[in-house]
């Protein structure tokens, strides 16, 4: 792999006159990981990362762009994506009809015993179900799942664009 396919670290000034090469990675991932210890080991130091795409960037928008890239309106969510009622920090709310006029869904949730242990190490309800086993309780009706977690939310639809589930909202959180 040459040098054009890997994450290039490296120091400046304070100024950007001066670039010092610190290291490279292959992945974005690792490059991240190398400049959190390169930072940790000199907190003085300006650390950035030259991408593939040749733009430089900070950790932080490497993670943005390359490791947790923001999620987009309208894009099918696949229909083996387990929820969970209340996972210990994420909850899951079902209704039917549309956002104007919401109903609370009556869920026949999944239990089982890797759902029991998994209720027990994280504090959490062992209440869970797959978007596609959710659509077939609530067959040619239309459906709308929020699921929220203290900084981030989303709302997904099911029967408004066809027998699929899609990402229609993102929300702040219930923090």
């Amino acid at each position: 792999m040459d040098n054009e396919e890997k994450f290039l670290i490296f120091t400046t000034d304070s100024a950007c006159f001066e670039f010092v090469p610190e290291g490279e990675c292959d992945t974005a991932s690792h490059a991240f990981l190398e400049c959190m210890r390169l930072q940790k080991k000199n907190q003085f130091a300006n650390y950035l990362i030259k991408c593939p795409d040749g733009v430089i960037r900070t950790a932080g928008e490497v993670i943005e762009k390359y490791i947790h890239p923001p999620k987009k309106m309208h894009e099918e969510i696949p229909g083996d994506t387990v929820i969970w009622r209340f996972d210990g920090v994420r909850s899951a709310t079902v209704y039917t009809g549309w956002l104007n006029g919401l109903t609370p869904a009556d869920v026949k949730w999944c239990q089982d015993d890797d759902s029991y242990e998994t209720a027990e190490l994280c504090d959490c309800e062992a209440d869970y179900i797959t978007l596609d086993e959710l659509a077939e309780q609530f067959p040619d009706t239309l459906i709308t799942v929020i699921t929220d977690d203290p900084m981030q939310g989303e709302i997904w639809n099911y029967g408004n664009a066809g027998k699929k589930w899609v990402r229609i909202g993102i929300t702040g959180g219930y923090a």
